[in-house]
């Protein structure tokens, strides 16, 4: 497969989890009592948009050079993809009860799984 074709899958769906998560963000209404939440929320947004932004950059620099793709390549690149879709998810529980554990564990455990397969690649 040409390079061109896997890059643009790789583009396009990283540009859709990107615009999920922001529309999961559940902004309450603003007083000043809300603002840490909102703030929390912010963050939590800025640190999974962050990771998906150094994964794209790592990617193209990655393939840079390269002509051809595998089929092993391909589908290495889509379990990366599958995952990094949960991400939405992952950091939607974690605005939505940042305090309990399972979020955290749940949010790390995609981070974890996303960075072995951007490994493989």
């Amino acid at each position: 497969m040409k390079k061109e074709r896997f890059e643009a899958i790789t583009d396009a769906v990283l540009a859709i989890i990107i615009t999920l998560m922001v529309l999961e963000i559940k902004i309450p209404e603003l007083t000043l009592e809300n603002l840490p939440k909102v703030f929390q929320q912010i963050f939590i947004y800025a640190v999974s948009f962050t990771y998906i932004a150094i994964l794209w950059l790592n990617h193209h620099h990655m393939f840079v050079k390269v002509k051809t793709v595998s089929i092993t390549i391909v589908w290495i690149n889509f379990a990366l993809l599958f995952f990094t879709s949960i991400l939405p998810m992952a950091t939607e529980h974690l605005n939505a009860d940042f305090h309990q554990k399972a979020n955290h564990i749940f949010f790390g455990l995609i981070m974890t799984v996303v960075t072995f397969l951007y490994s493989l690649l």
